[in-house]
C-alpha cells in the first residue's frame, strides 16, 4: 500500500495550507520524479498515469474527507486547481 508521508497542518482551512498540502501529496504521488512532479502550485504535472492519480485521491480523501474520481485530478492537471476544488467540498 502507498504510504503517505504528508502531515495535514492543524488548521487546514485557507487556500495556502491546502495547496502547499496538495502540492507535496503530488509530488510524493509521482514517485517523487523530478520530470513529473509540479515545483510550484501554478505548474502542471504532465501525462499523469491512473496509478499516479489514485494515490491522489487516496491521499486527498484520508486528509480532508473528500472523495473524487481519479479523472478530477488527471483533468484539473494543476495542483492549485485541484485544491480549490477541495475547498469548495
Amino acid at each position: 500500500m502507498f504510504q503517505y508521508l504528508v502531515m495535514i497542518p492543524k488548521y487546514a482551512s485557507d487556500l495556502a495550507t491546502i495547496e502547499q498540502t496538495v502540492l507535496t501529496l503530488v509530488q510524493k504521488a509521482l514517485d517523487s520524479n523530478p520530470n513529473l512532479i509540479p515545483y510550484i502550485t501554478n505548474d502542471d504535472y504532465l501525462l499523469m498515469k491512473e496509478v499516479h492519480a489514485k494515490r491522489i485521491v487516496y491521499g486527498i480523501k484520508m486528509m480532508f474527507g473528500v472523495d473524487f474520481a481519479w479523472e478530477v485530478v488527471a483533468v484539473d492537471g494543476n495542483v492549485g486547481r485541484l485544491a480549490r476544488r477541495v475547498c469548495i467540498y
